[in-house]
């Protein structure tokens, strides 16, 4: 109900499945890194945390962790990764 009051456009694509396609881009290797958290392991009381180069595909971090509300804890994975790659 709220997504079909403020964006009506997209709730009829939607429905159509017509989305519109983007291009991604980036400068190169290493330009961009994404951060994703995943509970697929919720019920064991454990959390997937994923640093990722979407330009090549390459996984920067993958760790899992007891919780998903840290955000020091993203900072250090995101840190110790760029000194490993030494900031390249």
């Amino acid at each position: 109900m709220y997504l079909k009051l403020t964006e009506p456009e997209a709730v009829a694509f939607r429905k159509r499945k017509s989305f519109k396609r983007k291009r991604f881009w980036a400068a190169g290797v290493m330009d961009i890194w994404t951060c994703d958290q995943h509970d697929k392991w919720k019920r064991f009381g454990l959390w997937l945390h994923l640093g990722l180069d979407p330009y090549c595909g390459r996984i920067v971090w993958l760790k899992i962790w007891w919780s998903n509300c840290n955000p020091r804890l993203i900072a250090k994975y995101y840190i110790e990764a760029g000194r490993k790659n030494k900031g390249k």
